[in-house]
């Protein structure tokens, strides 16, 4: 029995980890128009469900974490801390 796959989670899953519809499709091994009808709610069946659902999960949490965080520039070697006096006031 197919079922369809939620949108707004799919598109959500994708986003954080950085695929496209067309990554998603060739790391599933299901055709563009199969995750295209996903995306649009339409039913799918459930060999692609869960091919669709191995693919996002392929991609590793430290990944996904390192794709949501802000990029920072680690310190180098011998970087110091700004002096105190360099420092803004805090606000009230």
């Amino acid at each position: 029995m197919s079922a369809p796959i939620d949108p707004a989670q799919l598109r959500y899953m994708l986003a954080v980890r950085g695929l496209s519809f067309s990554d998603l499709a060739r790391r599933a091994k299901v055709s563009n128009a199969t995750v295209t009808a996903a995306n649009k709610g339409r039913s799918i069946s459930p060999d692609s469900t869960s091919r669709i659902a191995a693919a996002i999960g392929e991609v590793p949490e430290d990944e996904v974490i390192k794709r949501l965080l802000p990029k920072v520039i680690p310190p180098q070697e011998g970087d110091q801390p700004p002096p105190e006096g360099d420092q803004p006031p805090p606000k009230p």
